[in-house]
């Protein structure tokens, strides 16, 4: 099993909406590394983690291919 980034930083135990982002995250084998975005032939640029369990629904359709090629 691949560790979590050391730039993870866990919510606060009470929040439970934070908790249920992180969880729909790592079960898309998101691991809070860095994840890029191609903006050019040769350049990417980091992409930052979302900050609502709503925007991680579309983080993950956007970025899954992503942490799918990096994990291979």
């Amino acid at each position: 099993m691949e560790m979590l980034s050391r730039k993870f930083h866990a919510p606060k135990s009470k929040d439970v909406t934070q908790w249920k982002k992180i969880e729909l995250l790592l079960s898309h084998g998101f691991r809070f590394h860095p994840v890029y975005r191609q903006v050019a032939s040769n350049i990417k640029v980091a992409v930052p983690y979302p900050a609502t369990l709503e925007e991680a629904k579309s983080f993950v359709a956007s970025y899954k291919p992503e942490v799918s090629k990096s994990a291979a």
